[in-house]
């Protein structure tokens, strides 16, 4: 009985590669140097089979545009969970987890902390589109609730 009537199980390990840009929640721009700067990076996840949840880590580098921020090196890592509503075509889905970053002027000033952030998100088949909160206060040129906004494919 267990042999006919066995499915075959997605994937439950999957890569992604993500453009992300990052911005502030406040009008003034307090988010300093990185406001509207755009970065690029990968992500790994892992989904439970028959169930809509998994867990990712990912990584995302920050590519300054301007002049003034030639010295300035800005990344972030990763670690949260998804949880989705399996629908067919569609599927909306909220993160969460913990994030490192790192902020380095040249090679003399450099600023580790970390913290939680929140996010939605909706997928489409391999494409996906995000967008999260990360609460962060303890780098003084960054705003303390940075939005960003991630698109990306998974393979």
């Amino acid at each position: 009985m267990l042999v006919v009537s066995a499915n075959a199980v997605d994937a439950q390990l999957n890569y992604g590669i993500q453009g992300a840009m990052i911005t502030s929640l406040e009008e003034t721009g307090s988010l300093g140097a990185l406001d509207g700067q755009f970065g690029v990076g990968g992500r790994v996840g892992f989904n439970a089979p028959l169930f809509p949840i998994g867990v990712y880590g990912s990584g995302t580098y920050y590519f300054p545009d301007d002049a003034v921020l030639a010295d300035l090196r800005y990344y972030t890592l990763s670690l949260g969970a998804r949880l989705g509503i399996p629908l067919v075509i569609i599927q909306p889905y909220a993160v969460g987890g913990w994030q490192w970053r790192t902020s380095k002027v040249a090679d003399f000033d450099s600023s580790t902390e970390s913290g939680a952030f929140v996010g939605l998100g909706v997928a489409l088949k391999k494409l996906f589109v995000e967008g999260s909160i990360e609460f962060n206060d303890e780098i003084p040129t960054i705003d303390t609730t940075p939005v960003v906004i991630k698109a990306g494919f998974t393979f």
